[in-house]
């Protein structure tokens, strides 16, 4: 009998397209069904970012790959002088989401005593000298004293970054951030004023 031979597709950007897009939902339909096991608030939040990637591949694969788009700083408890040891925030001035520019008051410190020649408590006001979005505050207002040069916030340089460090991956990434940032290559630029 006669060999039946099959039209052969034609290759096109189109269909490129078409084909990914239909990968990535098999991908993240296969994801949802490894998640069907999982109980709580965790696999509500992964559901919802699944969900997410449905509508938006790009974005919701960068979700779950676990990596921000952009570059991020941690902000740290400032040394504010060589006697300081550690501070209370007392008061932030940004939330997490806030646009954050250059001489932007971020918080109010407290220390037991500044130096010799000033004693007794000290309010400081902190401005920072970056610029960027305030993704996530990782010491509350009140909270027990922080080191100095301990992080107590994330900057990042994309504003969809934010978003990314509320999800379980952007939690995962801060879960052990370093403890000094002394050694950081490109340091969190930072004045403090006593507050009057």
């Amino acid at each position: 009998g006669a060999t039946k031979v099959g039209r052969k597709r034609r290759f096109s950007p189109c269909n490129a397209i078409a084909g990914y897009w239909h990968g990535t939902r098999k991908r993240i339909a296969l994801q949802g069904l490894r998640l069907q096991k999982r109980t709580g608030a965790e696999a509500t939040a992964m559901l919802r970012m699944l969900r997410r990637g449905l509508r938006w591949p790009g974005r919701g694969l960068r979700l779950l790959s676990g990596a921000p788009k952009g570059s991020y700083k941690l902000m740290p408890m400032p040394p504010f002088a060589p006697s300081v040891q550690e501070a209370r925030i007392a008061k932030w001035h940004l939330q997490e989401g806030d646009t954050v520019e250059t001489y932007d008051l971020a918080f109010d410190a407290e220390v037991e005593e500044l130096s010799p020649d000033i004693p007794g408590a000290v309010t400081l006001e902190v401005e920072v000298q970056e610029e960027g979005f305030l993704a996530k505050i990782l010491v509350k207002e009140g909270q027990s004293p922080t080191p100095v040069n301990h992080p107590v916030a994330v900057l990042c340089e994309e504003e969809a970054d934010v978003e990314f460090f509320r999800s379980p991956a952007g939690e995962k990434l801060l879960e052990a951030p370093p403890k000094d940032l002394r050694s950081e290559t490109t340091p969190f630029l930072w004045q403090a004023y006593m507050k009057k």
